[in-house]
């Protein structure tokens, strides 16, 4: 064998162990990721019987703002989570995409005609309430989902007015 023909062959070998050292890299971080979502689902299910969710358009998102919705995998999680769920006797509610989660206001129920997604924080025109846009909505989405399932007290909290 020619000197050359050794070189190229010994290079080829190393890009054929890299591709492996790759595919075998890429396997384990998914399977550790997996790990983390059986234990994240395990967790919820033993600190809550009944979990909430609002149906995200992912495809729409996607398109919106690229691959990174896509990473996330979250519809994969959400099925390990009914699966982990269903096993534990607990519930996962979704609640219908297109319910204005962010735009209501968790303290009196006022919805907002529009609210750009830029904005994180806003003031309810009826109560005066400030509201983070996230938890305004994980309020909303509680209160939606446990009502869905006649769950306790999910009504709006009135403000007593003393004469």
């Amino acid at each position: 064998m020619s000197p050359a023909f050794q070189e190229t062959e010994a290079v080829q070998q190393r890009e054929n162990a890299h591709e492996k050292t790759l595919f075998v890299s890429m396997k384990m971080s998914q399977t550790v990721d997996a790990i983390g979502e059986w234990k994240l689902a395990l967790s919820l299910t033993c600190l809550f019987d009944v979990l909430c969710f609002e149906t995200l358009n992912l495809k729409g998102m996607q398109r919106l703002w690229g691959r990174k919705i896509g990473d996330l995998a979250f519809r994969e999680f959400l099925e390990i989570l009914e699966w982990v769920a269903l096993k534990k006797g607990k519930q996962v509610v979704y609640i219908d995409p297109w319910y204005p989660s962010s735009k209501t206001c968790s303290c009196c129920g006022h919805a907002l005609e529009s609210l750009d997604l830029s904005i994180r924080r806003w003031r309810c025109p009826s109560c005066q309430s400030e509201n983070d846009r996230d938890e305004n909505a994980s309020l909303n989405i509680k209160r939606v989902g446990s009502s869905t399932l006649g769950v306790g007290d999910v009504r709006q909290s009135q403000t007593a007015i003393s004469v």
